[in-house]
């Protein structure tokens, strides 16, 4: 799966979508999995994994993490514990 594959999947409930840089993590190639942050209709943090078949890799692993679309318009409510503190994991 390309990731213009899984941002087709997410598009109709993600008004943003962004992946991590750089896509394969270069110390663990073998590690088929896509690690994206989506901003859409949800009304908090909300993790999620997704599963597609792919013919190359077997199965492809999407791990999501969701945040409310209103945090792009007001970031300092965003930016505060502990919301900030739980996606980077304290």
């Amino acid at each position: 799966m390309t990731l213009e594959r899984a941002v087709s999947h997410l598009a109709a409930r993600a008004e943003v979508i962004l992946d991590r840089e750089p896509l394969i993590d270069p110390s663990c190639p073998s590690t088929s999995d896509l690690d994206l942050l989506a901003f859409g209709q949800v009304d908090d943090l909300c993790l999620q994994r997704l599963h597609f078949p792919e013919a190359k890799a077997g199965l492809l692993m999407i791990d999501l993490v969701w945040l409310p679309t209103k945090t792009l318009y007001d970031p300092e409510s965003f930016a505060v514990p502990p919301m900030v503190w739980s996606l980077i994991g304290c």
